[in-house]
């Protein structure tokens, strides 16, 4: 198993998380904290090592990746999310559209 990302928010360790699963590499959220201590960071680890290469090509793609036609703008936070999200990826606010 590998480190391959550390978040800021157990939401951000997700979206990473759900990233990976839904381009077939396994991994799983390691969270530092406890619900009392929501702002120590949550790490994102890899089963395969193997798979490293590939896991940051996504992460980095989905960080770099330019708004695209499909997403919508969080008034919370100003970041970028697929319309098929609810919430925002970043921020975990909601997208307003229920």
């Amino acid at each position: 198993m590998r480190n391959i990302f550390t978040g800021s928010t157990i939401t951000e360790a997700a979206v990473v998380r759900n990233l990976l699963a839904s381009n077939g590499i396994e991994a799983q959220i390691i969270e530092k904290g406890a619900a009392a201590y929501p702002q120590l960071p949550t790490e994102v680890w890899i089963a395969h090592d193997t798979q490293q290469h590939r896991a940051l090509e996504l992460i980095r793609d989905l960080y770099l990746k330019a708004p695209e036609q499909g997403s919508w703008i969080c008034a919370n936070c100003g970041e970028a999310s697929p319309n098929s999200f609810d919430l925002c990826w970043a921020c975990g606010h909601s997208s307003g559209r229920e």
